[in-house]
Formats: C-alpha cells, structure tokens, sequence
C-alpha cells in the first residue's frame, strides 16, 4: 500500500522539481517518486560519490553532466541491442527459394569489451 513521506528540501531543489514535473507534464509526487525509486536503486557507492559531486559542484557539476552522458549512451546502447536481439530471434525467412538457402541464422554479435 502506498506511504505518504514527507521531507524538507531547500527552496532551490523544489523549485526545479516543479520545473520538471510541469516539462513533464507530471505530478510532483511522481517527479519525487521516480527520483526516490532510481536513487534507492543505485548501490550505495554510487549514491555516495553522486551526492559528493552536487554537494560540490551543484547540479551544473561539469563531472555530474559527464558522468550523465556516459549513462545515457551506455543505456542508449543497451536498448539499441536488445532491440537487434529480439529482432535477430524474431527473423523469418517467408521463402527460402528466394532466400537461396534452407535456413537463415543472425547471432548477436558480441558487445566491444
């Protein structure tokens, strides 16, 4: 059953949650939500070295926006090959005379180390 929290946070923080939630176009309750459940998501040391930065650098922190970048290409890529995955798995060859050969196979290729 959902909880009710509550918290205090600085004029600043709220004011760009709102922002957000109406870019959105969300509840600030969801905006707050979502944030709590990817931030309880994260292992601790992540957490940690992640509220360091905007303790020290604010949410502009040319570190945070780096490290944001690198995540979204790296989920970026992630999509991108489960996509060519399911798509290799899901190929059907409708007539083999035209495909010239009895059975087609894709295999995924291997991520770059």
């Amino acid at each position: 059953m959902p909880k009710a929290l509550s918290a205090t946070v600085p004029d600043i923080l709220e004011a760009r949650a709102r922002a957000i939630a109406r870019q959105e176009n969300r509840s600030l309750s969801n905006v707050v939500e979502n944030a709590l459940g990817v931030f309880a998501a994260l292992p601790r040391e992540l957490r940690d070295q992640l509220v360091a930065r905007l303790a020290a650098g604010g949410p502009d922190d040319k570190a945070l926006r780096e490290a944001s970048r690198q995540l979204m290409f790296a989920l970026a890529r992630q999509r991108y090959e489960d996509a060519r995955d399911t798509l290799a798995e899901t190929i059907v060859v409708a007539d083999s005379a035209l495909a010239g050969t009895d059975a087609w196979s894709l295999v995924a290729e291997s991520p770059a180390p």
